[in-house]
């Protein structure tokens, strides 16, 4: 009974430091005290043993046990973390009974949850490993999770996205004419409700045509795992019409507005002003299965770099930065940029429509390991500005134009 005790509590303890590692922060206490309870057992276990044989080579033997039983519940609690990665069941899109004459609307957007989840960290460390992409040891994967957490713990324990997103959508509502549009709902492309749930939800109140509009720039792999989720949902989809508006990377008023801020914070010292623009990378494997979402985010900062330099900024100053997985990378951009003299530089994402965790917490980090000698400023994304907004507004009423054969 001593071996078992020293055995299963050392072990059921190194389960629990990966549940220490992963939990919400509110569950820290009690994967704490699971840790304490365990290790008291395996310590009673060692104990009675070395009361009982009064060995010291047995005692050394417990010792080296114990340890690798702690090890061994490490990895084995390590190596169950993908199971939180399975994703929910489809939801059915239903035949609409009633006969709903608005268009439905739905504007759906890749943003965090609200909250810190396990289950949505272990997606995305599962998402990268699909895309090719390096892969953590197993003992260090627990780590990521825990890191996660911490972002979300220093910024209150809440993303601020999903409330840009649903500020967003009800300013739409109200550029939107009520008698011909229903009221949008908001999607995401992961976590809910997601874009078949929100189809379901407007065809069960017999909405038989929806436009669906992404916000941001360019439509990547999130967006189109969510229409391919929502196609495979409804494979009999003749009484509903589902027409997707066209990504807004050709919107002249969202890139007026990014270069209108750096414009107004560059006030006075527009020559001596350096910006990088800030470019989302993607997995070698995503880019060759979506092209096109590189192509539009690069076309519109481009366009951005276009109206800063027509405000007066110097285009030798203006560069791009990619986010992850491509260079120049944020740090060698503001290292550059110092390096031929601009007095100050901007971090800008251009191509971000909200904030999250990754343009408050991680372009900060990007730019201060440049550790320039310059004053270095992260601007912040587009988020409920009236033109994102009216863009949105404008590409669902021209969408539903096109529908109508007008």
């Amino acid at each position: 009974m001593s071996w078992v005790s020293l055995i299963a509590g050392a072990t059921l303890a190194g389960a629990s430091v990966v549940a220490l590692l992963i939990v919400p922060k509110r569950a820290e206490p009690l994967a704490g005290m699971t840790i304490a309870g365990c290790l008291a057992w395996s310590v009673w276990g060692f104990v009675d043993l070395v009361r009982v044989h009064d060995r010291s080579d047995l005692a050394l033997a417990a010792v080296v046990l114990a340890l690798a039983s702690l090890a061994t519940g490490y990895l084995l609690g390590a190596s169950l973390l993908h199971l939180l990665a399975t994703r929910p069941g489809t939801t059915p899109i239903p035949e609409p009974r009633d006969d709903e004459p608005r268009t439905g609307v739905i504007v759906l957007a890749d943003a965090e949850p609200e909250h810190y989840s396990p289950r949505q960290t272990a997606r995305d460390i599962a998402e990268l490993a699909e895309a090719e992409g390096p892969t953590a040891p197993l003992a260090v994967q627990p780590f990521f999770f825990a890191g996660e957490r911490t972002r979300y713990h220093a910024a209150g324990d809440r993303s601020p996205a999903r409330d840009t997103v649903r500020a967003i959508v009800r300013r739409t509502a109200e550029l939107l004419d009520r008698d011909a549009f229903s009221a949008p709902l908001t999607a995401y492309a992961f976590g809910s409700p997601t874009l078949t749930e929100a189809a379901a939800a407007l065809t069960a109140t017999g909405h038989r045509t929806i436009v669906v509009c992404a916000l941001g720039v360019a439509e990547g792999r999130p967006h189109e795992l969510a229409k391919r989720a929502l196609d495979a949902a409804s494979p009999g989809r003749s009484a509903v019409r589902v027409e997707y508006a066209p990504p807004l990377w050709t919107s002249d008023d969202l890139a007026a507005l990014v270069a209108s801020r750096v414009l107004r914070a560059s006030e006075g010292v527009e020559s001596t002003t350096g910006a990088a623009l800030v470019v989302h990378g993607q997995p070698p494997a995503w880019s060759r299965d979506f092209p096109d979402h590189e192509t539009r985010e690069v076309a519109f900062c481009h366009r951005v770099r276009a109206l800063l330099i027509e405000g007066g900024l110097i285009d030798a100053n203006l560069r791009l930065a990619w986010d992850a997985w491509r260079e120049p990378d944020i740090p060698e951009v503001a290292r550059h940029l110092a390096a031929i003299g601009c007095s100050r530089v901007f971090i800008v994402p251009a191509c971000d429509p909200i904030d999250s965790l990754a343009t408050l917490f991680d372009l900060q980090h990007a730019a201060d390991f440049a550790r320039v000698s310059v004053p270095t400023r992260v601007m912040p994304a587009w988020n409920d500005a009236p033109e994102v907004a009216q863009t949105l507004a404008d590409s669902v009423i021209r969408t539903a134009r096109e529908i109508a054969g007008e």
